[in-house]
């Protein structure tokens, strides 16, 4: 029930960004010029297309099911609607044809394992999406794979920066900030600035961080007075006296 949940309220985000509007679905041509949370779910989508068919193909349909609702759930709800949000907010409209595109996909994948909630789903769904679909879910096209999406780099990246974002909200959670403030942070990258910077206004929104300060060595974040966080490719700095009132405490 959960995930039923989930998924209906999702779908009814993705529609409702939509309007009256339908939209074609991204080609991998477009790839290139694609921000980094774009490139990356439709790699992991890709990969979870080929994932799932070699599974199914396998009898193994169990885990072909737990796979396409953990894409679901995990990535494309928890990280990739917020990461879209923000840039929605910010006016630009450019997420709109992969929410529909990822939306309608995934309800292809998890058509076979829970069928009423899908096709009641992409039927409110269907007449936003072009080229003309089929009349129900169930006799619709099966996903093919395309190796053309898959971008190892992307996906590496954009894990990236969600570590950063879950390392800066366990800061939060353990120091118990109020969820409505900012803290201050600085990230110290390693040959991942250029990213860093195209993310920056997701970290900001999504960490609740501000300012936020991306530097290339250490020496240029502070040391004293600061929780450290050492991730893969990134070294976060928060400095002690952004995560509470100072003068709230003395009094």
């Amino acid at each position: 029930r959960n995930f039923a949940n989930k998924a209906w309220n999702a779908a009814r985000f993705v529609i409702t960004s939509l309007a009256d509007e339908a939209v074609e679905p991204p080609q991998p041509g477009q790839r290139q010029g694609m921000p980094l949370e774009d490139r990356w779910i439709m790699s992991r989508l890709h990969r979870l297309i080929g994932d799932v068919e070699k599974l199914l193909s396998a009898f193994q349909v169990g885990e072909a099911g737990r796979q396409a609702h953990d894409f679901f759930w995990g990535e494309f709800c928890d990280w990739y609607i917020e990461m879209a949000k923000v840039r929605l907010k910010a006016g630009d409209p450019s997420p709109l044809p992969i929410l529909a595109h990822v939306l309608d996909t995934s309800l292809r994948l998890l058509h076979p394992f829970m069928p009423f909630v899908t096709e009641a789903i992409w039927q409110n769904l269907r007449s936003h999406l072009r080229p003309p679909q089929a009349e129900a879910l169930i006799v619709a096209p099966w996903p093919k794979a395309n190796k053309r999406w898959q971008d190892k780099e992307a996906e590496a990246q954009a894990q990236a920066v969600m570590d950063v974002v879950r390392a800066i909200r366990n800061i939060r959670a353990e120091r118990g900030v109020e969820p409505v403030r900012y803290v201050e942070a600085y990230l110290v990258v390693d040959g991942m600035h250029e990213a860093a910077e195209a993310s920056r206004l997701i970290i900001e929104t999504l960490a609740r961080v501000r300012p936020l300060h991306i530097v290339d060595g250490t020496g240029a974040a502070p040391r004293e007075r600061v929780i450290t966080a050492v991730l893969r490719d990134v070294q976060v700095v928060v400095p002690l006296a952004g995560l509470f009132d100072l003068e709230a405490e003395r009094a």
